[in-house]
């Protein structure tokens, strides 16, 4: 016994959009300009309309301009353009990690069976976590549209025009009143004043004191502190691992900025009773 099966065949036919008719093409690179970070969590957001906004522990030093991207379609056809460009884009700077987040692109109208040319901008939300060493950042964020669109952005971190960097003492630095030890002795004198003896005995506490210094400059420079190894302050007694609270590389908050410093003072056994002194040489650079 045979058995018969009939299988119908239908076929429908739908018009559907040509994305290789369309085009794209950046007409104009991402860019949140030239910045100095006054802080180590930098955040910036760049609005439509090339302004920046809710700008955190940053001073502009040039502004920026949102990226933009112009899509085309010949004429007598349609095309549809779905845009998703990635949620953060991550750039390793020297000294620090730069987020590009928020990515959006904004147009008029729709690019659901546009006709002609349709204008995109695209803005973004910058976050900087650490100190960016002085330069151009850039990054190129894929778009995630028909046509393998890549945007460009940049940042450029660098100093204030004309900054000029400064530094006087305030206090000297005072061990105050010792006991001539029996053995080779140290006293450590931190940054807050506070002394910590190592087979020695004070006389007095109220004359020791450390050192303090006023680093003068814009607001957002970086400093770099240096100290000498060890200063000679006569009959073998000497002052070594100077160490300071801002350590030795910082940011100055502000245009003015102390810096109290600590060191640690040895002395040999039976030093010969007097007042010993020296001085100590503090190098900045930025």
């Amino acid at each position: 016994m045979s058995k018969i099966f009939q299988i119908a065949f239908g076929l429908m036919l739908m018009s559907a959009n040509c994305f290789a008719a369309a085009t794209s093409s950046v007409i104009q690179q991402m860019s949140f300009g030239k910045i100095l970070q006054t802080g180590e969590f930098t955040v910036i957001t760049l609005y439509t309309n090339s302004e920046f906004t809710d700008i955190q522990n940053a001073t502009v030093l040039s502004n920026g301009h949102v990226g933009k991207v112009r899509y085309s379609v010949p004429d007598g056809e349609t095309a549809t353009i779905n845009l998703n460009p990635p949620p953060m884009i991550t750039t390793e700077g020297n000294g620090c990690t730069i987020n590009w987040v928020n990515i959006v692109p904004s147009f008029d109208g729709s690019l659901n069976n546009f006709q002609g040319t349709k204008d995109v901008n695209i803005t973004a939300v910058i976050i900087i976590n650490g100190t960016c060493a002085n330069g151009t950042y850039s990054q190129t964020i894929p778009l995630n549209d028909e046509l393998n669109t890549n945007m460009p952005v940049s940042i450029t971190i660098g100093e204030g025009a004309g900054t000029i960097v400064g530094i006087k003492q305030i206090a000297p630095m005072n061990f105050g009143e010792l006991i001539s030890p029996n053995t080779n002795s140290t006293v450590t004198l931190d940054y807050n004043g506070n002394r910590t003896p190592n087979g020695i005995s004070f006389v007095s506490s109220k004359s020791a004191a450390n050192g303090e210094f006023q680093v003068e400059g814009a607001a957002g420079t970086r400093i770099n502190v240096t100290f000498p190894d060890s200063v000679d302050m006569g009959r073998g007694m000497t002052v070594n691992n100077f160490n300071a609270d801002t350590g030795n590389a910082f940011m100055l908050n502000a245009e003015q900025q102390r810096m109290r410093v600590g060191a640690t003072l040895n002395v040999p056994a039976k030093i010969p009773a007097g007042e010993y002194s020296g001085s100590y040489t503090v190098t900045i650079s930025y």
